[in-house]
Order: structure tokens, then C-alpha cells, then sequence
């Protein structure tokens, strides 16, 4: 879908600009392949990418890709926002378990 595709543009012209100041390259960066705006700077990095996912779950969905010269890949695209919604539901979590150490529990019977 568009976010997917959205999101692999962006991560993956992070990276190509990363590797770039690696190498301790300067000057002009446009033209170059770091940024990535629509499928057709996509395709230097990845061939194809599936419309639709394979896989989804509550934290990301897997896509079908090819990358040049190498072959089929998977692709997984966290959702957005994912990561601050994780951390909400761990401190629910931890204030939930903190707050049933509080009681005193009874032998657990069998049903």
C-alpha cells in the first residue's frame, strides 16, 4: 500500500545517505539515488515490492521484494507510530503487575 511503499522510501534513503557519509563523501547530493521520492528511485534499491502485504500482525506487515542482483526478499514495514504505542501498553503492564503484587493470593485450586 501507499504507507508502505512511503515508509521503505524513506528508511531506505536513510540508509543510502548513511553509507554515503560513511565513505566520507561531500558535495552535491541530488541526483545522486539518496533521495528517494517515488517508485522509480525505489527500484534502484529494490525491484519490486508488493501492493498488498503477505503477512500482518499488531506491530508490522511483510511484503514481497526483489532486490537487484540478489533476488526475493522479504520486506517488513513496522507500522507507524508503533513503537510509542508498545511502550504505552508495557508501563499498562508493569502498573497492572505492580498493582496485583499488592495482593495476598490464596492456594491456586485446581478447577
Amino acid at each position: 500500500d501507499r504507507t508502505a511503499k512511503r515508509i521503505v522510501r524513506r528508511d531506505i534513503g536513510l540508509l543510502a545517505r548513511k553509507r554515503w557519509e560513511r565513505q566520507g563523501r561531500e558535495g552535491e547530493r541530488n541526483g545522486d539515488g539518496l533521495y528517494i521520492r517515488d517508485d522509480d528511485d525505489l527500484r534502484t534499491f529494490l525491484e519490486s515490492l508488493s501492493d498488498e502485504p503477505v503477512a500482518a500482525g499488531s506491530i508490522a506487515q511483510v511484503y514481497r521484494g526483489t532486490l537487484p542482483g540478489f533476488g526475493p526478499v522479504a520486506v517488513k514495514v513496522q507500522r507507524p507510530g508503533i513503537r510509542r504505542t508498545v511502550e504505552k501498553d508495557a508501563t499498562l503492564f508493569h502498573s497492572f503487575a505492580t498493582w496485583i503484587e499488592r495482593f495476598q493470593w490464596g492456594p491456586v485450586r485446581p478447577p
